[in-house]
């Protein structure tokens, strides 16, 4: 039997019910009712379930539902009881997914779901029983299954792709002793940057637009990471890359976390009219940190004050290098640093080029005077030069 207590039928139903009124309503629907043993310490009823109802009457809260039905929904209150909400947050990992899937779609990105199953010579951890021959294996990375997606787009003529995938990667050596998971995303994209129109040419992808994805994707994924040119510590999982045209995401404690770049073209199978493919894989975080909701900042009160400065810098030293000594030696009245130039050629020596710099300073109780700009900017070419052997250019 089911004991079914009188307090929580109010509870549910908003109304309070006597046995004599439960037994009434259940009686002509087969159920048996008793009044419970002494072993209940409140007002209940002990319930024999008939058995044509014994597949879907097995809880206090099916008869609940019964007494609803018989006694008509239409005559419960219709004032609504003092509740509390008990919804249980999704975890940070799932909110961050939700984010990025908001962010690639605004982006004009198709979102794909790819088997995890792959050929020998993208995974390590074989299949005791696998579903093909042809793959037997868990996917080391997604990206190889996206180039197939896109290679199936482009073989039958749809020349503009854009795909992302969220999804799981698995590593371990052949006796499964360091098996681990992890969540990547991975994006490939090729085509055209907006559709035809007759107000202008049809431009295709660059470089620069997988930077401005990478960039975008990774203030979302790892806030504090490095965005470094070229393809360091090169993975063999990474060998479809240009490594010449190519990034690399570095954690702040060095660990290598994604790379993005020209997909080469011994691997990709696509026709000869395709233009440049593009990819991208990063390893998402198991457990991210809440995202914070941006917060109001004023309008500034008071003028700032910009500085321009030409930059001999060596080739080996990246832009974002130049930016964080900048910053970190510009204080609190630098506000932002930004190329916006760069020179190559005649009058410069072997292996360097001139990068024109805008410097951007304002203080937000006063006006800044030129001692105090030129005190700042001091320091500033101070630290490039000790730093990086970066100095203004003559």
């Amino acid at each position: 039997p089911i004991t079914l207590r009188l307090s929580r039928v109010e509870h549910l139903l908003g109304a309070p019910f006597t046995r004599d009124q439960v037994s009434g309503l259940l009686a002509p629907l087969g159920f048996e009712c008793a009044e419970a043993g002494s072993g209940v310490p409140e007002a209940a009823l002990e319930v024999r379930t008939p058995g044509w109802r014994a597949y879907d009457v097995t809880r206090e809260v099916d008869l609940i539902e019964e007494v609803a039905r018989r006694y008509g929904y239409e005559r419960f209150p219709e004032d609504e009881r003092a509740w509390r909400p008990n919804t249980v947050p999704d975890h940070p990992l799932f909110q961050l997914e939700d984010d990025l899937r908001r962010l690639l779609t605004g982006r004009g990105f198709f979102e794909a779901q790819t088997p995890a199953f792959v050929p020998e010579a993208e995974g390590d951890l074989r299949l005791l029983n696998p579903l093909s021959t042809e793959e037997p294996v868990l996917r080391r990375t997604l990206l190889p299954s996206l180039i197939r997606r896109l290679e199936r787009n482009l073989a039958r003529g749809v020349r503009d792709v854009r795909l992302f995938e969220l999804g799981t990667s698995f590593r371990g050596d052949a006796d499964r002793e360091a098996e681990r998971e992890a969540t990547h995303l991975s994006l490939v994209f090729t085509g055209r940057r907006a559709p035809l129109h007759w107000t202008g040419a049809a431009e295709p992808f660059d470089l620069w637009d997988l930077k401005g994805v990478l960039e975008a994707v990774v203030e979302f994924v790892h806030p504090t990471a490095c965005i470094e040119p070229g393809a360091l510590d090169y993975a063999t999982d990474h060998d479809r890359l240009n490594a010449q045209r190519a990034f690399t995401v570095r954690l702040a404690e060095g660990q290598v976390v994604g790379h993005a770049g020209l997909i080469e073209a011994h691997a990709l199978d696509v026709p000869a009219w395709a233009g440049e493919v593009f990819g991208l894989e990063l390893t998402l975080p198991s457990h991210p940190a809440p995202g914070t909701d941006p917060g109001y900042v004023p309008l500034p009160a008071h003028p700032g004050v910009e500085r321009d400065v030409a930059l001999l810098v060596a080739d080996a030293v990246p832009a974002e290098r130049i930016a964080a000594v900048a910053r970190a030696a510009g204080g609190a009245l630098l506000q932002s640093v930004v190329p916006f130039d760069v020179y190559t050629g005649e009058g410069l020596p072997a292996a360097t080029r001139s990068m024109a710099w805008r410097f951007s300073f304002r203080a937000t109780d006063r006006t800044l005077t030129d001692a105090e700009v030129e005190a700042v900017m001091k320091a500033i070419v101070t630290e490039l030069d000790e730093q990086l052997d970066v100095r203004p250019r003559s």
